[in-house]
């Protein structure tokens, strides 16, 4: 018998929002891969407390990656081919901003660009749920 788990590739799941919504997420029976890129604006101690404790609640694959870096988060896509995308991943602090910004427009590029792109070996129908800082959205 085929899973119909979904498989939910979650940025930003180190964090503690994400940590918790991954909890959650295994403890229902999806299929969970967590990409954090795992910074030390925040302390990343905490960060592998926090998936310590999601991965009390079940297996999954985790990726330590800028979400910003193409290949990288295509390769991820590549190997996990995910149903769901939740994107909780951010860089913090209005001072980090300024030295490293990421609009908006970078961040769709990078994701609708693996939701449409063409795969050899899979072909995603992807529901994508995520939010943004709204100090980013210029509109």
């Amino acid at each position: 018998m085929a899973s119909t788990a979904q498989r939910v590739l979650l940025t930003g799941g180190a964090g503690f929002i994400g940590s918790h919504l991954a909890e959650a997420l295994l403890r229902r029976g999806s299929q969970l891969a967590i990409v954090d890129e795992l910074n030390d604006f925040y302390s990343p101690q905490r960060k592998d407390e926090n998936l310590a404790e999601v991965r009390r609640s079940g297996t999954l694959e985790f990726g330590q990656q800028d979400i910003c870096d193409k290949q990288g988060l295509h390769a991820i896509f590549e190997r996990f081919q995910p149903d769901v995308v939740v994107h909780l991943a951010a860089r913090a602090g209005v001072r980090n901003r300024l030295y490293s910004p990421i609009t908006r427009e970078d961040f769709e590029a990078v994701f609708q660009g693996e939701a449409t792109a063409p795969s050899k070996t899979w072909t995603p129908a992807l529901q994508m749920v995520y939010t943004i800082d709204a100090r980013l959205d210029k509109r």
